[in-house]
Formats: C-alpha cells, structure tokens, sequence
C-alpha cells in the first residue's frame, strides 16, 4: 500500500513552528516511541553460589570489558571498549537489580555532570553506559596531599600530579561496599588485560595545568567548588538531589573538570520517589541522621546536599574531616548529632591560608540548621565568584573588614602605590576614589549581568536561526541576535571589541562573550541566505549582502583565531554573489573544529537537506557539550523528520529543562505522542506547554486536532479560536474549526468558516498544502498545482512531496511523476524510512523489482516498525506476479506487520498491492487470526 500524508492531510496542515518535524505520514506510520532508558523493571535474582558478573577480558554484549573500576553488593563498573564504534572506551555500570538512577541521569545534561550515553537491559543485567572522562577524584587529591606532599601551596602542581599518579599506579579495586551501600568508586585498578596503544591512558593535557598553574591551592580549591555548585544547581533545578556527594563521586576529568558521578542514591523531587534514606556519614547532614535515629523524619532537600559540599570543601582545605567517624550503629548517632550541633572547627586552625571569607562560605553551608543554609547553589556559585574576584560576599557573612581592604586593593593594584602624596592628600581624594569603585563596580556588574541576559536569549535564538524555511521562527532569532549585537555594540566602531564596556570583563567572560558574538554573527549570516532563496533577484541580492556583513562582523569577533566554518561559509557566499575571490577559504577539517563550527556546519547541512550528515555532526556536539540547547533540540528535531521517533523524543526530554521559556521542545514532544496515536499523552504534553505560554499558537491548533480525535468537539472550537486570537495560521485554523464545528452538529458556524477558509488569500506553503488536501477527491489536478505552489516557498516541504506523490500515483494514475516525487521526498531526507518504503511500492507497481526490494530492505533497515512491515508484505506481494518466489517473503511480512500491532484490516481488505495474495489459504489464516486476536 503506497502511504499518503493525509488522514485526511493532517500532517500537512498540523505544521509545527519548525518544519523540520513535517513528517508527511498519518498517525499510525510512525512506529512506537519508546524511551530507551525507560525499560528498567526490577525481577527477584536468581540464587547462585557463582558471582553473576563478566569480569576484565570478556566479551559483553558488543564490549570488550578491560578493567573493573568498582564494585558493590549489586553491581559492578567497568572500563570497557564499544566495539561498534571504533572501540571508544566506555564506562559500563552493570546491576543485578533495576535502578531509577538512569532516568534521573537522562534529565541532567551539564559540562560537571558525568553524563549517561545510554541505558538498557540485557539478559538478566541493568546496564547505564556513561563516557570515560578519566580515573582521578577528589579522593586521589586528598589521598595525594596526606601521603606525598604534607599541606601544599600551589594547587597547580597538586591537581596535575595527581592526575598522573592517578593514572599509572597499581591499586586493587575495592570489593567492598561504600558506607551508602552504593557502587564504590574507590581508586580504580589497572587491570591485568594489556592495554593496545594506550587507549584509556589519562592525558594530563595543557588545559589542566593551565587551569590551575601558579594558583595558590585555596583558590585552586574554590574554582573546583564553584564548578561542582554549578553541576549541583543545574540538578536541582530540574528536581534532582544527589545525596551522597563526597571525594568519591567527583571526578576530575582531563582538563580539570570536576563533574558529579553515581546518582545511586538520587532523589526525583519532582515525582517523590524516595525509597529510602542514604549518604556516606562523613557527609551526611544532621537532618539525615535524624531520620536514620529515628528522631524525626524530615525530607531531604537541595541543604542536605549543601551541607555534604561544605563537609568536602572542609576536607579538601584542611585535609581533615571535621567530626568524629560513627563506626557503630546506632550507638554513634548521639554523639554525632552532638558533634554537628556545635558546628565545623575552626578551618584557620589546620590551615591558615583559607581567607575568613571562604570560612564564613563553609560555615554556612554546613550550618546545623538547613534554613540557615544557602537557599540554592545558585546563591552559593554567586558568592563563589565573588569571592574568586576578590568581592564582597553577598549571602554568608564577610565581616573581615582588613581582608575586604585587602579585596579592595587587588581590584585597584595602582591605587596605594600611586597614593604616596601627604595623609592629606589621600584624606581628600580617598573618599572620591571609593566612590569612583564602587560606580565602576555597579557598571561591570551590569554588564556581566547584561552578558548572562544575552547569553541566555541566546540559547534559544541559536535553534530559530538555524530552521531553513520556518519565517516566524527564523525572524524572532534575527531580531533577538541583532538586538544582542548592537547593544555590545558590535560593527558601530573601527575597534569596537576594544570598548569599556567588553573590556571591563574578566578575560573569561570576555572571551564567552565575543565567541558567542561571533557565533550569532555566523548565525545570521546563515539566515540571510536562508531568507535570500524564495526572493527575487534584487531581494535576493540584499539578503546576500547582509549575509556577507555578519560574516566579516564574525571574523571581528574572533580576532586572529577564526572558526574554520567562518572562512567556508563566505566561500559559500561567494559562490551565491558570482564572486571566485575565495584564497583564504579553506575546508571544514573535523578534526580540527570547534564546537561552533560542528553546530553552524550542521545548521548548513540542515539548510541543504543533508539530514544524515547533520545528524552525525550534532551528535559529536552534543557528545562534547551535552548542554548545548540548540544542538539537542534540533538534534531532536532531525531525528524527528527522519522517521526516528524514539530518538526524537529522548533528545527532546534532554532539550527541554535546558531552556524553560521555549515552548518548542514541549510541544514537539506533544506532537510525537499525536502522531503515534497516543492521543492522552500528547494532550497531557500539550496542556503542559499551556500551562507556561497560554497563547503559543502551534500548541493550542495540535491540541485542538488532538481533541478532535478524542471527540472533544466543544473543547477543540475553543483551543481553534484562542489559536485564531493568538495569530495562528488563518487558513488551517478556519478549516480544522469548520471540521469541529460540523462534527459537534453546528452545520452554520462550519459552513461559515469553510467560507472564510477558501476565500483567504494564501501566502505560505502550508496554507497551499492545506488547500490542495481538499481537493484530492474532488479536483486533483488543482490539488497538484497547489502543492507545486507549497513546494516553490519550501522545497524541503517533506509532506507536501508525499501528497503530491500520491494524488499523481493513486488519483491521476501518473506513475514516473509520482515517482520523481517520491524520489526528492528521499533526497530531502534520506533516513526517513517511510519514504523509502513509499518509493518501494512505487518502484513495485511499476514492474522494477531490483529497485523496489532495494528501497524496502533500506527502509526496513533504518525502522521496523509494522507499517514498514506492511509495505514490505505489499512489495513482494506485488513483485510474486513474475518471481513467484517473493511470496514466502511477503507472506514473512505479513505476519510481522500484525505481531508488531498493525490493526487497519480495512485498509488491508482493499489494498489492490495485496488483492492476488489475499486470495491464498495461508494469508487468509493469517489475517483472519490476526482480526480475532487484535479485534
């Protein structure tokens, strides 16, 4: 059976705000979106006397594991080799038990968050697989500072040291179970299996030593600390708690990152799913003992965490634990609570070098009371980098007034060495200095404040510049870019990156700052010549133009270190303007990109409708960059257009807490629940989209179509009219109101909107699509013409090439044009597995078996799902005509398609592709089994 977008064209006129999700087939196309990491179930062990795990040197499910890292009661982790993917080293964390902590894992996407690359069952194992960053812990600092080096007071030499002891020294792995009951991670072992090449060696690499170099080792602790609230506040503010921080679970990866590891003991605050009260007690906060001596019973919260952060900066600044160890329970819980009721010791005792700022941060973090805590570990970052800026603190007490002198005068170094003149002088003068500061530091507070507001608008205008033909979407980012632009005034001087205003930052920030300028210039280079391709000749040309000035804003931005994608996009440009002036374009190498060339190259394969080669670029991004809100989405939304919905939707759920204004990944997490036929999921997604933006237009006409399937007529008029009022698409809107309007018996009002519908003037390709969808049975030769129309505005109209496809091949018998259709609906995206199989039918009917079971064992390749398995049947069963032999395969197909949930018997009963073999005895049994099992 040849597929079709209708149903009847619902996917033409249901257009998302990103036509990229434009899939052109109806509901029940589009296999089962099923979250991978979503399959854990727990089931009673086996008993065995044997140990139930593979050990270094086995072969496990497409691994090669190499060395035991940690072990515990239930499970055991793992360096290990993915053989499918040029034997990448891997972290393998496989259990006995089922565990939520993958799907708390999934939600967090952050540079100091050791991320999960994927999770699933196999045989009687739980397996989370996360990437291999390296072995070194704040655990190998500690361990290093009390055995090798006595108090140390550079950190430079510390952190790089141990990064290499950590590496290349022989230590067995612990068997035995942490305090938490949790998998250990203890100092990893080399294990006996040789190593080729050195594949998993640790590199101490240059940003490392750079990160840390000549930095006295306080401070050196307090950017570790300030990282490691940054991975805690992004946790928390998706509901995550982590519950067990200690040196243990910090890793610090190959260029000094420290990043949170094993959430065993995670809580999802947002679903309450606490099972049970856990930590390591050197860490554990007062509260938690309570509950474990049964003294009261109160809930973790984002403090408990605080509190064992403060107990680790503690540790890592004294090289000491502040309290007593509890060995027995629970004998020790009196005293321990005693002991934490009094507070930390003094730090200055064991260390003097820790500043009375960075005691006070400690102080409060470990405060006895959790209300007396920090708030967040937003509030603690910020006094974090206050502190690294030598600020006054803003939450904990900074009382020291000489260290807020001495604060003062490393934010002014010139001030005492030029004040040399009399007392008198510099009584008069001193007040109108401190003045002077305190205005210069109220305007560079701004402007970092400014940075992080641009920064954040950013994330989300990134994604709308790269859509090629969605115009609202794609003006929005354009106007948010530009208005970003010209406030850091970028292009309106000869040396404008010069300006106070950007060279008042710190180098860091600045460096963020002109990067990210950069960046949106590129950006908006890139849609320019996506506006430049529906425009006349003279329009066009100005659109170039604009293109042609971001691209050399671009190379302001950078300095002397362009981007590579900076040079081959002006090469494109020129190629567009007629000019061959292109000496100093070079070729995108990968080898040597950057993170913003991976997103701009994909951005301009997206453009060009290689999707496949997208696909792999965005996943090399956001392997590196895990919270990279615009390559998840539109990796999310790639997958989607492809026919990859399971893939879609995990990258969507990773997009969405990462930027809570955009509507977009919540709807388009709706609209794949719509189109797999789970009509109460995507109404659900859509109200929750609703519930922050009232009047996104694309979500209130989804739900409306959403309700109409549910037959809420009633309820469906009012999203269809709210959606008119919030300027969605008229010509849609009227006629998906008119259908509701007819089927809730208001034959006047559905007749007046039809009216309305065809009497407004068309102006975007989803509007022609809309209108060609009515005309299918009635005036198809106009219907091809509309959708020739849609196609000219957009020629990467997915579901208009398939509708198209099918009015030529099911309405006005033209096969090759149909053909051709169906062909460049393949080129557009050559991974959607529904094209492939509808250009298998075609090829079929037209007598070009080769091509046929060609296309058809490529679509089944990419999906499997029971509507592939129907067009498999239907191929062979028309290719049995002259190679009787295919029937054994489409007969094969026939049962599949049913076993995997195929139920449209109608559609089965009056498929001319199936009429010869529906006559045969075994497909009758077949089918008539099939309808009375499904029925």
């Amino acid at each position: 059976m040849f597929k079709t977008a209708e149903m009847p064209i619902q996917c033409a006129s249901i257009e998302p705000v990103l036509d990229l999700t434009r899939t052109p087939l109806p509901v029940q196309v589009i296999g089962t979106v099923q979250s991978e990491v979503n399959i854990f179930r727990a089931e009673p062990n086996a008993d065995s006397t044997e140990d139930p795990f593979p050990k270094p040197g086995d072969e496990f499910y497409g691994f090669e594991l190499v060395e035991e890292l940690g072990r515990g009661a239930f499970g055991r982790v793992f360096l290990a080799r993915e053989r499918k993917l040029a034997d990448r080293p891997v972290v393998l964390k496989i259990a006995l038990k089922a565990n939520n902590e993958q799907l708390r894992l999934a939600r967090l996407q952050h540079t100091n968050i050791v991320p999960i690359q994927d999770a699933y069952r196999k045989g009687p194992y739980y397996i989370i697989q996360m990437p291999y960053f390296g072995k070194q812990t704040l655990a190998d600092v500690i361990e290093y500072i009390r055995t090798e080096t006595g108090f140390p007071k550079v950190g430079g030499e510390v952190f790089t040291t141990v990064a290499k002891v950590s590496t290349h020294r022989d230590t067995k792995a612990n068997s035995s179970k942490s305090d938490s009951g949790v998998l250990s991670h203890d100092p990893p072992s080399r294990s006996e299996y040789e190593l080729h090449e050195g594949a998993f060696e640790t590199q101490v690499n240059s940003s490392l030593r750079n990160l840390f170099s000549g930095m006295p080792y306080s401070e050196a602790v307090l950017l570790i600390i300030r990282r490691m609230a940054e991975g805690l506040a992004h946790a928390h503010n998706r509901g995550i708690l982590h519950l067990d921080l200690k040196p243990q679970n910090v890793l610090l990866n190959d260029d000094g990152q420290p990043m949170l590891l094993d959430f065993n003991l995670s809580q999802d605050r947002t679903r309450r799913d606490r099972r049970r009260v856990g930590g390591t007690w050197p860490y554990m906060a007062p509260e938690i003992i309570r509950d474990f001596a049964k003294i009261s019973h109160d809930e973790p919260t984002e403090q408990t965490d605080l509190y064992a952060l403060g107990i680790l900066y503690f540790e890592l600044l004294t090289c000491q634990l502040p309290f007593s160890p509890i060995r027995r329970v629970p004998e020790d819980l009196a005293n321990a609570l005693a002991e934490r009721e009094r507070g930390i010791p003094s730090i200055r005792d064991y260390n003097p070098e820790v500043p009375s700022a960075v005691e006070a941060i400690i102080r409060k973090l470990t405060d006895p009371e959790p209300r007396n805590r920090y708030h967040s570990a937003d509030e603690l970052r910020e006094d974090l980098q206050r502190q690294f800026e030598n600020r006054p603190l803003s939450h904990a007490p900074d009382r020291d007034l000489f260290e807020r002198f001495q604060k003062w005068q490393k934010r002014n170094p010139l001030f005492i060495s030029r004040a040399t003149g009399a007392v008198a002088i510099i009584g008069l003068t001193v007040g109108s200095f401190m003045l002077w500061d305190v205005l210069r530091q109220r305007a560079i507070e701004r402007t970092h404040h400014e940075v992080g507001m641009f920064l954040s608008d950013y994330e989300i205008a990134r994604s709308q510049l790269t859509v090629p033909t969605d115009i609202k979407s794609r003006q929005l980012g354009i106007e948010t870019a530009t208005r970003w632009m010209d406030h850091f005034g970028a292009g309106q001087t000869a040396n404008w990156t010069q300006s106070k205003k950007i060279q008042s930052l710190q180098p860091e920030r600045r460096d963020l700052l002109l990067s990210s300028l950069g960046e949106s210039a590129l950006l908006l280079a890139h849609a320019e010549m996506m506006e430049s391709r529906a425009q006349s000749d003279t329009e066009r040309q100005t659109h170039l133009e604009r293109a042609m000035k971001w691209n050399r804003l671009a190379e302001e931005c950078y300095g002397s270190e362009p981007v590579s994608t900076l040079l081959t996009q002006r090469r494109v440009l020129l190629n567009l303007k007629g000019e061959t002036k292109d000496a100093e374009v070079t070729d995108l190498d990968l080898k040597k990109s950057t993170n913003t060339d991976l997103y701009l190259q994909a951005a301009q394969d997206i453009g060009e409708g290689r999707m496949a080669s997208a696909i792999k670029l965005l996943k090399k991004l956001t392997d590196v960059q895990p919270n990279h809100y615009a390559a998840q989405l539109m990796l999310g939304l790639t997958y989607q257009a492809t026919g990859q919905p399971h893939r879609a939707l995990e990258r969507l759920q990773v997009a969405k807490p990462l930027a809570k204004d955009d509507p977009r990944p919540g709807y388009h997490i709706g609209l794949l629940h719509y189109y797999i036929g789970k009509f109460e999921d995507a109404e659900s997604a859509f109200a929750s989209v609703l519930s922050t933006h009232p009047d996104h237009a694309p979500t209130l006409m989804q739900r409306g179509i959403t309700l109409m399937r549910e037959r809420k007529y009633t309820e469906a008029i009012a999203d269809f009219t709210k959606a008119l009022e919030a300027g969605g698409p008229s010509i849609p809107l009227y006629y998906y109101r008119s259908q509701a309007h007819r089927h809730a018996g208001r034959n006047e009002e559905a007749q007046a909107d039809l009216e309305i519908a065809k009497n407004l003037e068309p102006t975007t390709a989803e509007d022609y699509s809309v209108r060609a969808a009515q005309l299918h049975e009635k005036n198809p030769s106009e219907s091809i013409k509309l959708y020739s129309k849609a196609l000219q505005l957009n020629p990467y109209f997915l579901s208009a090439w398939h509708n198209k496809a099918y009015v030529l091949s099911e309405k006005l018998s033209e096969w090759d044009l149909a053909l051709e259709a169906m062909k460049s609906a393949v080129a557009i995206a050559p991974s959607f597995a529904p094209s492939r199989g509808g250009l298998a039918i075609l090829y079929a009917r037209l007598h070009r078996r080769e091509l046929a079971i060609q296309e058809i064992e490529k679509a089944l390749a990419i999906s499997g799902d029971a509507e592939l398995y129907y067009q498999a049947a239907c191929v062979y069963a028309l290719t049995s005509a002259k190679v009787p032999a295919d029937r054994a395969k489409a007969l094969d197909y026939f049962r599949k398609c049913f076993r995997e949930g195929y139920s449209h018997f109608a559609n089965v009963h009056a498929d001319p592709d199936l009429k010869a073999v529906l006559e045969r005895d075994e497909f009758k049994t077949v089918l008539d089994a099939a309808e009375k099992l499904i029925k």
